[in-house]
């Protein structure tokens, strides 16, 4: 950029915006770091490059990037203030955000944590489902146009070739708008495309955010667009097999060729990233769910005790049967020191039992040793009066 234009611009803004510093440069447009001078705040002033500025149909798509923003109010999409042009200069005024691209975390990390990675592509999740529903269509789904801020605030930026579904995609000289190794199938083979193509990119992003490249990618631009349509992109778990196995499925889902095979709508993908895979119950209903399971079980429970307390209760009812109607069989069983030793561990044993018993089911049992006393003292007086 020349000194001449530089001058340009801080003089058609002379008395609006003080122009403080440039931040940011693309294709189509320079990012300045900005005061807004009848408010006192910084702001960021994306202007349409001088070179590009007879365009009639990128100037259509530089304004149009500034009523859709206007239509959108979330916290994880970037503000706008203001737009127009001034003195043949083209702009659009955001809020200015302090922080880093993911883009540039990753190239510093190589790699993201997973649920970092999740933590900040959930909220870009919820915006771009806010954006479908409105029927928009960001179309440029990347990791260099999510922001995040310095208190951890994950902002989905530069809609410059967002449309939207109902409108006549807008393309440069002939040539597809995107960036290739974040475009969809459809996207990259030049054919109409909805929201699903999105859905493609956001896969391309959580893959890129988790291993530290994106799934498919080549030398040339060309190269890549063949990869995108004909070839299959590698599972994450190929390239780390370390990583939960439902963000693998996920990435699989997200990525296929076939729009009609991906999620059909943020709300899906949103579903799982919140569940932490397909077949879990969401985490905010698990903690009542198990108090629920809780109290089944301990009823259960109780009715089983009561059950196994009454079934003991009739047995106890019997009488029991003594032992001198066996008395015949009694006289003819030896009384060695052995069977003394054995019958009183027997008791020994059986005690242990019914003190068990009655400390679960507080039933009471009859004292064997009473019992045994008494029909030994039975025997004996039979025995005398013989």
């Amino acid at each position: 950029m020349g000194i001449n234009h530089e001058d340009r611009i801080r003089k058609a803004f002379e008395g609006r915006y003080e122009i403080l510093e440039q931040i940011g440069e693309g294709g189509m447009a320079m990012v300045y770091k900005a005061v807004q001078l009848n408010l006192r705040r910084i702001v960021a002033l994306k202007i349409i490059n001088p070179s590009l500025s007879n365009d009639p149909e990128l100037i259509v798509r530089f304004h149009r990037e500034a009523q859709m923003l206007a239509s959108l109010n979330h916290p994880n999409i970037i503000t706008i203030y203001d737009e127009g042009e001034v003195a043949g200069v083209h702009f659009l005024s955001m809020e200015f955000l302090e922080g880093m691209s993911m883009d540039k975390i990753i190239a510093n990390k190589g790699r993201l944590d997973p649920e970092f990675a999740l933590e900040c592509l959930l909220p870009i999740a919820y915006a771009l489902e806010l954006i479908h529903q409105k029927g928009l269509i960001h179309r440029d789904v990347k990791c260099a146009n999510i922001f995040i801020t310095r208190q951890s605030r994950p902002v989905l930026m530069d809609f410059g070739i967002a449309h939207s579904s109902s409108m006549r995609t807008l393309s440069l000289d002939g040539t597809i708008l995107g960036t290739p190794a974040y475009m969809s199938p459809e996207q990259a083979d030049g054919k109409k495309t909805d929201h699903r193509s999105d859905i493609y990119s956001f896969g391309v992003v959580l893959f890129e955010s988790l291993v530290g490249r994106v799934p498919l990618n080549a030398r040339t631009p060309m190269a890549i667009l063949h990869k995108i349509i004909y070839e299959a992109p590698p599972s994450l778990l190929s390239v780390d097999s370390g990583l939960p196995e439902w963000i693998d499925e996920l990435t699989t889902w997200l990525l296929q060729k076939d729009p009609a095979h991906r999620p059909q709508n943020f709300s899906q993908v949103i579903g799982v990233i919140q569940n932490g895979g397909f077949h879990q119950e969401p985490k905010q209903f698990n903690k009542p769910k198990l108090i629920l399971y809780g109290f089944i079980s301990v009823f259960v429970g109780l009715i089983i005790m009561l059950t196994f307390h009454l079934s003991n209760l009739s047995y106890s009812s019997i009488k029991p049967v003594k032992k001198n109607n066996f008395k015949s069989s009694e006289k003819n069983l030896p009384t060695s020191e052995e069977d003394k030793r054995t019958e009183m561990d027997s008791n020994k044993y059986y005690d242990g039992w019914d003190e068990t018993l009655s400390d679960t089911l507080e039933l009471d049992f009859t004292n064997r040793e009473s019992v045994s006393e008494n029909i030994t003292q039975e025997e004996t007086n039979r025995k005398i009066h013989k």
